[in-house]
């Protein structure tokens, strides 16, 4: 891990962003900080989700960044930057599988989750006073509770086990890595790249709103994170995060 880094390392707390926010209204640590837990009490993944894992089997942690040079506006290319780092971390390590990004932000190999995460940002006036990058990726895990739809795991897909906290600080560099290109302000380089890595990009494919399913491809996604869906007869909707989601 990098000087300018520290790493805490805990046996156990309720959720690492809540920890990360807590950190930051007591403490504000001056360097970067990656918080790591080998087991969530209360694991928090988008849509409120509980982020479900087998304790000491995979990774779970959030890091905390003080993104002053970001604008606003730009606040889902930190999100595609994050998705990327772990996308191409678990590429190089599971090369016989396909890895993709799931909008906004989950990550599958195949058509089953292996990692997700959660951005959360706090605002002070024109700029960002600091941001969370949450990532929960599932390693050595053998096996789930059924109640979870599809998951897989990097020991599932390659049937072999991982060194946890040598994959820490590859996916910690592979993050500060991107980092570097959203202070080069590579913002279109990273937006290709997220759509380039995009689950199920190619061809129609079932989605689900309040209103009921539906067939369509995905067309685009804006640089704020819009999701731009096209039916077959031509026609484009742009949907927010939680007001669409893939039927798997």
């Amino acid at each position: 891990m990098s000087s300018q880094i520290q790493l805490l390392k805990y046996p156990v707390i309720d959720s690492t962003n809540s920890f990360a926010h807590q950190m930051v209204a007591t403490q504000r640590p001056e360097l970067e900080t990656v918080i790591w837990a080998m087991e969530q009490s209360n694991g928090r993944g988008q849509r409120d989700n509980k982020w479900l894992v087998e304790p000491g089997k995979n990774l779970t942690f959030s890091i905390i960044i003080y993104p002053h040079y970001l604008p606003i506006n730009r606040q889902f290319s930190l999100s595609q930057a994050t998705a990327i780092a772990i996308a191409e971390v678990l590429s190089d390590l599971i090369p016989n599988n396909t890895v993709a990004i799931k909008w906004p932000n989950d990550i599958y190999v195949d058509d089953k989750k292996i990692g997700g995460l959660l951005l959360e940002h706090s605002i002070m006036g024109s700029s960002i006073d600091y941001s969370i990058a949450g990532i929960g990726i599932n390693v050595n895990q053998e096996s789930f509770p059924e109640s979870l739809p599809n998951p897989t795991s990097m020991n599932i897909a390659t049937k072999k086990e991982y060194d946890l906290e040598k994959l820490l600080e590859v996916l910690v560099r592979s993050f500060f890595a991107q980092m570097e290109r959203i202070k080069a302000e590579m913002y279109e380089e990273i937006h290709a790249d997220y759509k380039r890595r995009l689950f199920r990009k190619e061809g129609y494919h079932l989605f689900e709103t309040d209103k009921g399913q539906f067939t369509a491809k995905i067309a685009d996604i804006r640089q704020s994170g819009e999701l731009i869906l096209e039916v077959a007869n031509g026609n484009q909707t742009a949907y927010a995060f939680k007001e669409v989601g893939y039927i798997l």
